[in-house]
């Protein structure tokens, strides 16, 4: 999946990560997950860059370990 700059909302986090809606806001609370970005009072998303770029750190972390 190629990265692209543009916020994406939990929905397609989700689809992205593959991770359900807790599990997401779960992992976004842990150092290391990309940052979230308040939209608005009740809207947050992520880089869509972000989430690839950690999605395929995580996938180096598994072929060393």
């Amino acid at each position: 999946m190629e990265p692209e700059n543009r916020i994406v909302r939990p929905k397609e986090a989700m689809h992205i990560t593959g991770m359900s809606r807790a599990h997401l806001y779960r992992e976004a609370d842990k150092p290391g997950f990309p940052a979230k970005y308040r939209l608005t009072a009740k809207c947050v998303g992520w880089m869509h860059a972000d989430l690839i770029a950690w999605l395929e750190s995580r996938r180096e972390g598994e072929v060393q370990a």
